[in-house]
């Protein structure tokens, strides 16, 4: 009867223990599952920095043509307004001299067609007199026409080049908010890239680390030899410190990973430097700093239904006991922190059942 009873706890134990591997496997393969859409994600947006780089380059190159008309229009525009400043001088001065010739003629009316049939020494001289007066008058309107001509032509051309302009400067308008728009998602992109990348060598890191951990916990409970009894284990806990729980013992969403995992214990949020008390009695086995779960503190309590059990405390700010020390139930081992990888101070409360993790819980009131 003894020997199926013992049959049947072995049993259960290597039925729980191949559960607990089947879920530090999904575990693992989340993390791998996470890195690789972490990659995916930062070749993507690499290929799109690539491609809004070629079109920032573009729209460069398009505003510093479109600059470049605008000068030339600017310099049409001057080159114009110093024609029509001419063209005006040119104007009011034939204006003056024609102004004086119609005086001049005006004051010689007063000599009548007679006196002039009479001083002209012959027919010919009087048609050359009469033509002369009509020519300067028909070239002066002559003139005149030509430059009001062209002042109209020079005023059409500047109405022309100042909308150009007016059309160019809208142009640049939107290809420089266009050039800013493109600068700015640049940006982002690469911040986020780079957020990416971050993530998955994180991720990479933390693949490595969790396995490496797990393994060494194991091997190091299992090498230790700690399968009898310690004075001072009851095998019931009290809590190690009063607080808010944070993160129960199961799957959840790492607040700092961003990734569902397994979280081997309890997370009980307290303000920094707050006592640490041990569940149990026990002996010290561990103070040392293990990577993401910075300061810890590692107590065993000896055998409880058959399997080595000993608990774990870690992201402490500081010690309170050594290694090797026996210590007793609600003595103060260490004090909250936030080492390692945490979020804030909290203390991260574990028991492991021959180096697996288990539901602290089952032993807590």
């Amino acid at each position: 009867m003894s020997t199926n009873a013992t049959w049947g706890e072995d049993s259960k134990a290597l039925q729980l223990k191949k559960k607990q591997l089947q879920e530090k496997q999904r575990a693992l393969q989340e993390i791998k599952r996470k890195k690789e859409y972490s990659r995916r994600k930062a070749r993507g947006i690499t290929s799109t920095i690539v491609k809004n780089q070629r079109s920032l380059e573009n729209t460069r190159s398009l505003l510093y043509r479109q600059q470049n008309n605008r000068r030339n229009a600017q310099l049409r525009l001057v080159e114009l307004e110093d024609a029509l400043m001419t063209t005006s001088a040119q104007t009011q001065e034939l204006a003056k001299n024609a102004s004086n010739r119609v005086r001049k003629l005006y004051m010689d009316e007063r000599l009548t067609l007679l006196q002039m049939i009479l001083d002209a020494k012959d027919i010919s001289t009087l048609m050359d007199r009469l033509f002369y007066k009509q020519k300067m008058v028909s070239q002066d309107k002559k003139l005149m026409s030509d430059y009001r001509e062209t002042a109209s032509k020079l005023k059409s051309e500047q109405k022309r080049i100042a909308l150009q302009k007016q059309k160019i400067n809208q142009i640049i308008g939107k290809i420089d908010n266009h050039k800013r728009s493109l600068a700015s998602q640049l940006q982002k992109d690469k911040v986020r890239r780079r957020q990416y990348q971050k993530d998955a060598a994180y991720y990479e890191r933390a693949e490595r680390e969790l396995l490496a951990e797990s393994e060494s916990i194991k091997r190091e409970l299992a090498g230790k030899g700690l399968g009898k009894d310690v004075a001072g284990s009851t095998g019931k806990f009290v809590w190690p410190l009063r607080g808010t729980i944070t993160s129960n013992f199961g799957y959840r969403t790492h607040p700092v990973h961003r990734r569902r995992l397994m979280h081997t214990g309890l997370d009980i949020a307290a303000r920094s430097g707050t006592p640490v008390k041990a569940a149990d009695g026990g002996k010290v086995i561990q103070v040392k700093w293990r990577g993401g779960y910075g300061k810890v503190v590692m107590i065993n309590h000896g055998i409880r239904n058959g399997k080595n059990l000993v608990t774990l405390y870690g992201h402490l700010r500081g010690w309170a006991v050594k290694t090797g020390q026996m210590v007793s139930k609600g003595q103060t081992v260490a004090y909250v922190g936030s080492t390692g990888v945490a979020t804030g101070p909290h203390l991260h409360f574990e028991a492991r059942e021959n180096g697996t993790p288990v539901n602290p819980r089952k032993y807590l009131p």
